[in-house]
């Protein structure tokens, strides 16, 4: 796994001792978890008491004051802490001796403090005896009480060694904070001319700028100080309190301001969706509507082609007399004789069905009898005139052709079975054909579909539902709209810019004459 460069390269660089490795991070945790686990079992030896809570983050944090080095009583204050372990190296090596002079630093002072108790307590019993008369002598040296005979003098002078033992802690005190000031000014004695603190006038802004802003103590360190500590944590605490405050309040407006954002974006959308969910379950219906009048009407023609196709041309007894247009002539009337009246169309339809059943019944009937005939004649001699035709053929005068007799309807009879079989045929595969056709488009159109809600699902421009071209149409027009007013904008921003500089250039323009004017009069 490749980790991004820091940006800032002072950053980086201050912060390469403290970035290692997935696998050399957990080997430091886990040695580190191991010495801690061993020290606290040690500890735990000595005081003879047994752990009740697991090694965490959350005890680590908080470890109990059983476990903590500073609580160890049996050890001195001046005793000097234990060498450091010899897994631990470099700045490892340097924060566990940090820790352990915090902890003997914090020891010394805690026996300071139990040695002032002590001496007050030893006072307030020492002024409590010389008021009820015979007085318990408490030595400073001694926690142990001691009876005897004892005066007032001897409490004046308990009382004067107290005060003196605690000035003295004041001038210990001063001494060491005096002896920091002495090294400090030592080191920038020694220092370069150049960098020395002493020969400049901003003393407290160069400290700043090589150390940094002091840090706040913690309110559990800042809370043994003075009152100025107090003070200092109280401010700080304050200060933190109103930054945070401040973030979040800052972090509100950022979250409303989003959620309303949102919101708008949701409502157009969802204004967007309905609209074109309307426009297009409008045009879904009429186009629905349109499909299937004109699937009825495409029926309703097949169907009568199909039942004309069957009727035999050359039967005068159906078509002769009958009135009843003939198939160019019904063509011609649906082309040319649009006015019609539609009841009069319906009792042709009516009419021609009905002569359409007679006609069949009729091919039945002489079918059934040229069958029974057929039987005993050969199939080539009943075509009568076949002589004629064939010696009409050796003549080829065209007067003889027009003299052979035309052939009764009769004598297609033994060929009606094969014919009506090629139809059969012929229409099945018709039928196959529309339905292959059918299939065909159908595939297409869904095809269609899904690759238009595919890309309305991807496009920034169209809602996901849009399945048809009008809502990509209607996208560009409104983004070509919106593109036309962003640059006629522009166009204006700069044609106002260029009046501006037209105006500047005149005015320059203007002035110079006005010097050349001056300069001719000097």
């Amino acid at each position: 796994m490749t980790t991004l460069p820091c940006p800032l390269p002072q950053v980086e660089e201050a912060l390469r001792p403290y970035i290692q490795a997935r696998q050399e991070t957990l080997r430091i945790r886990k040695t580190l978890a191991q010495h801690l686990q061993s020290q606290m079992h040690r500890t735990e030896r000595q005081h003879g008491a047994e752990s009740t809570s697991p090694i965490t983050s959350l005890t680590l944090a908080c470890a109990p004051p059983s476990l903590l080095p500073e609580h160890d009583q049996t050890r001195s204050a001046s005793v000097a802490p234990p060498p450091p372990p010899a897994e631990l190296t470099g700045l490892r090596k340097q924060y566990w001796e940090a820790v352990q002079a915090h902890a003997l630093a914090k020891r010394r002072r805690d026996a300071l403090h139990r040695e002032l108790n002590e001496l007050q307590r030893e006072a307030h019993a020492a002024r409590a005896g010389a008021q009820t008369g015979p007085a318990t002598d408490f030595l400073p040296s001694s926690a142990a009480p001691m009876v005897g005979n004892s005066s007032g003098n001897h409490g004046n002078s308990s009382r004067h060694d107290i005060q003196s033992y605690v000035s003295l802690l004041h001038q210990r005190r001063r001494h060491a904070r005096m002896q920091i000031l002495l090294d400090a000014l030592d080191r920038a004695a020694d220092a370069e001319p150049d960098d020395n603190p002493l020969r400049r006038d901003d003393l407290r802004q160069w400290v700043k700028d090589r150390l940094g802003d002091a840090p706040v103590p913690p309110p559990e360190i800042a809370g043994g100080g003075n009152t100025a500590g107090h003070d200092a944590s109280a401010s700080a605490a304050a200060a933190a309190a109103d930054q945070t405050k401040e973030h979040v309040l800052r972090l509100k407006k950022e979250l409303l301001l989003a959620k309303q954002n949102r919101d708008a974006e949701m409502q157009r959308r969802a204004a967007v969706v309905q609209a074109s969910t309307e426009s297009s379950a409008l045009s879904r219906g009429v186009e629905a509507q349109v499909r299937a009048l004109r699937a009825a009407r495409d029926e309703l023609i097949a169907w009568i082609e199909a039942e004309l196709a069957k009727m035999p041309e050359g039967d005068e007894s159906i078509l002769s007399g009958s009135g009843t247009p003939q198939r160019p002539d019904r063509r011609d009337d649906k082309d040319t004789g649009t006015d019609d009246d539609a009841d009069s169309i319906q009792e042709q339809v009516d009419a021609l069905y009905e002569r359409y059943v007679a006609a069949r019944t009729s091919l039945v009937v002489a079918a059934d009898a040229a069958a029974a005939s057929a039987k005993a004649l050969n199939a080539p001699s009943t075509l009568p005139g076949s002589n004629q035709k064939s010696g009409g053929d050796d003549g080829g005068s065209v007067g003889q052709k027009q003299q052979q007799p035309r052939l009764p309807p009769s004598a297609a009879l033994p060929f009606i079975p094969a014919l009506l079989r090629s139809a059969n045929d012929e229409r099945v595969i018709a039928q196959q054909i529309a339905t292959h056709l059918r299939h065909q488009i159908a595939a297409a159109q869904e095809e269609a579909r899904n690759t238009a809600q595919r890309l309305a699902s991807e496009s920034h421009l169209v809602g996901p539902d849009a399945e048809s071209g009008g809502a990509w149409a209607r996208a560009a027009m409104e983004a070509t709209k919106e593109t036309d007013e962003a640059i006629s904008e522009r166009v204006r921003a700069g044609e106002a810019n260029v009046a501006g500089a037209k105006d500047i250039l005149s005015e320059l323009d203007r002035r110079k004459e006005g010097f050349r004017a001056l300069r001719g009069e000097a």
